[in-house]
């Protein structure tokens, strides 16, 4: 990757930007963290990118660190909303008086620096930035910081990590990243820094790019399927898959995860050859907390049964093509085969890609329309259910009306019908929260 490819790639994204009336670059966030007596620096930072994985991958890796007693700090973004949820220190959020001080402290920097006053920050920006203050005063051993969008301008690239994390490079946000896997792992590889230790799934061409930017700043490569792996054992336990795990100097057998779907498995392969990286820098990091750590690990919204029975309830926030086949692949493996579906997801998604993948195992379909500006029209998912060959597709535009309906319809079915909501992380909150 030629720093006029990069360059090119910028300037796209920038352009793209614009248009959907975001802010580009990364100019605000370094005068906002330099009002904030630069955080970011006290800081030791795994920074993750990808296109599908980031945020269980991440969940992981802290579970893991927590347990081996690091105090660590963990930002997930696309998140569900709130504060507390996006930032965490062991598992716990900011309480109320802490939110307030956070966006007190950021606001005041904002008005006292007059060019931040007259461009001021964006709402993510001031989240990345309340993350890392959060974690700069509670003084954590480790900060995990998923990347939000892309990697090269995306706001968290203010880091310097220790390791960089590239789950994998599929096709997503191609507005703003590009329409080629290349174009896109440029963007991903962006997160990379000179002298780190980069960890990743990528292939084909988006891995050589991954290379590339890797050789340029002198990181360490570790490649999924060449140095690390996992093999899935033949007996599972209580219902959740054995593997084993093999890596530079690391062998882990008989570990299992709590996170469902056989696509976790792989997410867990970069996980443990992240904290096998981390080993290799000195970490004290025994079995016994990677094994405690994956067991117990918790990630709201990623194939998550809400209601277990009088229907079961299911939530995914699969909103891409890869992660709605993930999705697919794990309803097999739980032996789903009848489902009522209800789905939103956002405008500038394919939506045909991401709902063709659920063809096999709904029965029926609701389109519904979360409560966000970027949602697609309810109208418009209906059509999209209906082309990738739904029979029985319905549009109840309330997210609350159409969780109503699709209850009562899996009801009426019978005990094996589950109900599936998958799309958006806005319409996952609003099912949480329905739930709750």
């Amino acid at each position: 990757m030629t720093k006029a490819t990069e360059g090119q790639t910028a300037d796209r994204y920038r352009s793209a930007l614009a248009i959907m009336g975001m802010k580009p670059g990364l100019t605000r966030m370094h005068r906002l963290l330099a009002s904030l007596g630069q955080p970011e620096r006290a800081l030791r930072v795994i920074h993750v990118a990808g296109t599908n994985g980031k945020g269980s991958t991440c969940a992981m890796m802290a579970s893991i660190l927590s347990q081996a007693a690091w105090r660590t700090g963990l930002y997930t973004s696309p998140q569900l909303p709130g504060l507390a949820e996006a930032i965490t220190v062991d598992g716990i959020g900011p309480d109320d008086d802490e939110q307030a001080l956070l966006q007190e402290t950021i606001a005041s920097a904002v008005e006292a620096d007059p060019e931040l006053s007259a461009d001021p920050p964006t709402d993510f920006e001031r989240l990345t930035a309340a993350a890392l203050l959060h974690f700069a005063r509670r003084h954590v051993d480790v900060a995990v910081i998923e990347a939000g969008l892309g990697g090269l301008l995306d706001a968290t690239n203010v880091v310097d990590p220790i390791v960089a994390v590239i789950t994998n490079v599929g096709y997503d946000h191609m507005q703003l990243l590009g329409d080629s896997l290349v174009s896109i792992a440029t963007h991903k590889a962006g997160i990379i820094k000179t002298g780190c230790t980069v960890v990743t799934g990528a292939s084909g061409p988006a891995l050589q790019v991954v290379r590339d930017a890797a050789k340029e700043r002198a990181a360490t490569v570790r490649e999924l399927g060449r140095d690390f792996g996992v093999t899935v054992e033949e007996s599972p336990v209580a219902g959740r898959a054995r593997f084993t795990y093999w890596g530079v100097q690391m062998d882990l057998h008989g570990l299992t995860s709590s996170l469902l779907g056989p696509h976790q498995v792989r997410n867990a392969a970069i996980a443990l050859a992240t904290v096998e990286a981390l080993r290799a820098r000195g970490a004290a990091i025994g079995d016994v907390d990677i094994r405690k750590g994956m067991r117990v690990v918790h990630w709201a919204g990623r194939a998550e049964i809400i209601a277990s029975r009088n229907p079961m309830v299911l939530i995914d926030g699969a909103h891409n093509k890869e992660g709605s086949q993930a999705l697919a692949e794990t309803l097999q493996w739980l032996g789903i085969q009848r489902a009522v579906l209800v789905s939103s997801v956002l405008a500038d998604k394919d939506l045909e890609s991401v709902l063709a993948a659920q063809v096999q195992t709904t029965a029926v379909a609701f389109a519904t329309q979360a409560n966000v500006a970027r949602a697609a029209d309810a109208g418009a998912i209906a059509d999209a259910m209906r082309k990738v060959g739904m029979k029985d597709v319905r549009v109840v535009a309330d997210v609350a009306h159409c969780l109503d309906a699709a209850l009562h319809c899996a009801r009426q079915m019978g005990d094996d019908a589950v109900v599936v909501v998958m799309g958006s992380l806005y319409l996952v909150a609003q099912a949480r929260g329905y739930f709750s």
